[in-house]
């Protein structure tokens, strides 16, 4: 199972990682995979510990549910362009991420609305959102961060850390769980020949006698559909390198 984790706060997330190591929750088998342009911020290391460029996906079996990889990303490269490769190789074993998290420096954010404008591009791939380095935030903006993203119904999940980047409940993070926005990794559209051929029918069964109707429908749709990829594709992604916590 691949297991991806997004951060600027390198030994919280340094302490998460050994913990869910430890916690019995997770395989025995596991590897961490970090930058290689950032050093692993903490005396003690994973049991498996690789640094790989961004982006690189290694040669492995990524559908052995025995074998755990954890992914850190490069906070200071756009996450979609480092979750692609993976896209497919993962698609191409059958399978897709256990999880992908973002694991959020609370007093860092209250800060920075740099920061914000990234967290916000990671939350569009995220499952499951970390809250941590919360002893100088204020209880507001912890509180105001999370509604921000319920109102606007994202469907990532928000969990604690605490101390030092200790996860509350470890079964409850390594536990499958899609609920990212991005479509990057769902599976390809089937074409009309595959549908017809696995006995789908290709026809409606209604028919829309307003045609003016049906096309303001599609219009809007579109229009919609066109909007949403502007606002994720087309924003600028943000240099986060004045919050970067390496050590």
């Amino acid at each position: 199972m691949v297991y991806f984790f997004i951060a600027t706060h390198f030994p919280e997330l340094g302490h998460c990682l050994l913990f869910l190591e430890g916690s019995g929750e997770a395989s025995a088998h596991n590897t961490v995979l970090f930058p290689e342009r950032h050093s692993w911020p903490l005396d003690k290391k994973p049991r498996e510990l690789r640094q790989l460029p961004p982006g690189t996906v290694p040669e492995a079996s990524f559908g052995e549910n025995e074998k755990a990889f954890f992914v850190v990303l490069d906070p200071l490269l756009p996450p979609e362009e480092q979750l692609a490769p993976w896209a497919d190789r993962l698609r191409d074993a059958g399978t897709e991420p256990a999880k992908i998290f973002t694991l959020v420096d609370c007093a860092a954010a209250e800060q920075g609305a740099d920061l914000r404008s990234f967290l916000e591009q990671a939350l569009f791939h995220t499952d499951l959102v970390l809250l941590g380095n919360r002893a100088n935030a204020s209880k507001a903006f912890v509180r105001d961060f999370q509604r921000r993203y319920e109102k606007a119904c994202y469907p990532c999940r928000f969990t604690l850390l605490k101390g030092p980047g200790l996860p509350q409940n470890p079964s409850e993070i390594l536990t499958p769980e899609t609920r990212r926005l991005s479509p990057l990794f769902d599976p390809p559209e089937a074409s009309e020949s595959e549908l017809a051929a696995a006995g789908f029918p290709l026809e409606t069964s209604w028919d829309l006698e307003d045609e003016d109707l049906a096309d303001e429908e599609e219009e809007r749709w579109l229009t919609d559909e066109a909007e949403t990829h502007a606002t994720e594709s087309d924003a600028p992604f943000p240099d986060v390198s004045r919050w970067l916590v390496t050590s």
